[in-house]
């Protein structure tokens, strides 16, 4: 792992700290509910930041449109999971509402710039071929 894929991981690991440390702080995470809803929020969000790099070694094989395709639609397929993820959370399962959806958007914030430096550093990579 190079130096700045480090430090990116770092950011990630440590945004992933201040979400829980927040949570803990201003929401009580006292009850099981509490914490599992927190927990499968890092799940699927990590699940959709692996898929959405798998995904993005599959789609620079092509023209720019081909890319442009590819990456909007794929984003949107990964969109729509995690819409459904939230609303069978909330209203099915009976999730806390707020604990999910902060700590859902707080870790995808950070699987999204994760996810953004992973797309420069690939472009970079395909640019200097």
């Amino acid at each position: 792992m190079n130096r700045k894929m480090f430090f990116f991981a770092t950011i990630s690991f440590l945004g992933f700290i201040l979400t829980i440390t927040l949570l803990i702080y201003f929401e009580n995470l006292n009850s099981t509910n509490d914490i599992i809803s927190v927990v499968s929020s890092f799940i699927v969000v990590s699940i959709n930041l692996i898929i959405g790099i798998s995904s993005f070694k599959r789609i620079f094989t092509g023209d720019n449109k081909k890319f442009m395709i590819n990456f909007f639609g794929s984003m949107f397929i990964r969109m729509m999971f995690m819409l459904i993820f939230v609303l069978i959370s909330v209203a099915l399962i009976k999730f806390p509402r707020v604990p999910l959806v902060f700590s859902f958007f707080g870790f995808y914030l950070f699987a999204l710039i994760f996810e953004i430096y992973y797309l420069s550093v690939i472009t970079k990579k395909i640019q200097l071929r």
